[in-house]
C-alpha cells in the first residue's frame, strides 16, 4: 500500500488559499450595501464559516432591522439553520 504523503509545501499552500478565501468572504459580506446599518449583525454572520458570502448577505437584506443588542444579534444568527455536514467517503 502507498501513503501519499504532502510536502510542507504543499500544505503550506493549502493553508493559505484556505486562509485567502476565507478573507475574500469576510470581505464580500462586510462590504455589502445591506451592511449599512447591520454591521454587528453581519460580522456575526460573517462567523459563520457555514454560509457562503451570498446567503449571508441574502440574510441580512431579510434580517429584522431593530437587532442592534449583541444579545439579540447572536440569538437571531442561532436560528439561521445550518449547512448539512459533507458525508465522509471511504
Amino acid at each position: 500500500m502507498m501513503e501519499i504523503v504532502p510536502t510542507h509545501l504543499e500544505l503550506t499552500s493549502t493553508i493559505l488559499a484556505q486562509r485567502a478565501a476565507t478573507r475574500e468572504r469576510y470581505r464580500e459580506i462586510m462590504d455589502a450595501p445591506e451592511v449599512v446599518g447591520r454591521e454587528n449583525l453581519a460580522f456575526a454572520l460573517a462567523l459563520r464559516f457555514d454560509l457562503p458570502a451570498d446567503r449571508a448577505v441574502s440574510l441580512l437584506s431579510g434580517a429584522p432591522p431593530d437587532l442592534r443588542a449583541v444579545n439579540d444579534v447572536l440569538g437571531w444568527v442561532e436560528t439561521v439553520p445550518r449547512q448539512p455536514e459533507m458525508e465522509t467517503v471511504q
